[in-house]
């Protein structure tokens, strides 16, 4: 019954419980999800894109090589 009484104590000293924290904290965890995502796939385009211009510099110095 003691122990009973300090949780009662310990819950009333919380305060106010917003019932709608979950929903923000599910909404929020969404956004978070999608804007890593998006950071994930910007990390990977440009390394595609360096990639990419490594390749035709190199295609345009073999070719310009071979044309004089």
């Amino acid at each position: 019954e003691v122990k009973v009484d300090r949780l009662r104590g310990r819950i009333g000293n919380y305060g106010e419980i917003n019932p709608m924290a979950v929903e923000a904290y599910d909404e929020m965890k969404e956004r978070h999800d999608t804007i890593s995502k998006q950071r994930d796939d910007i990390v990977e385009a440009k390394s595609t894109l360096i990639k990419t211009i490594k390749e035709i510099e190199t295609t345009a110095t073999v070719q310009f090589l071979n044309a004089f």
